[in-house]
Order: structure tokens, then sequence, then C-alpha cells
């Protein structure tokens, strides 16, 4: 896949922090910290698969950790 291709449009960081904000509104309250493990597998019915060395399995050049 060509990757330099890929357009992604921008969104205002203000769109961003209302979606946010009603995203944990629906699935979350005011606790924190916020447990997205568990909003993801029994809210969303996401199932998580743990997979060992999944990051030495996987090579992207184009993910960069901060």
């Amino acid at each position: 896949m060509d990757y330099s291709k890929i357009n992604i449009p921008y969104i205002k960081d203000t769109i961003i922090e209302l979606k946010a904000k009603r995203f944990r509104e629906k699935y979350w309250d005011n606790r924190l910290p916020i447990n997205i493990e568990k909003i993801i597998e029994i809210s969303l019915r996401i199932y998580l698969v743990p997979t060992a060395d999944l990051e030495k399995k996987v090579q992207y050049k184009y993910i960069h950790y901060c």
C-alpha cells in the first residue's frame, strides 16, 4: 500500500474534545482513570487478544512512539 496517497482530514481540537466527552458520557462516568479496556470489551464488545512480541512481528515504518 502506498501510504503517501492517504489523505487524512484535519479535525479541530474542539471537535475531538467534544467527541471524547460524548464518548465518556455514553460509556463511562467521571471516575479517573478511565478504564478503556473495560469500555472496549464490555460496552463495545470488542475482544482484545494479547499477542506476545506483536511489535517485533509487525514492522510499520510509519509508526512513531513519543
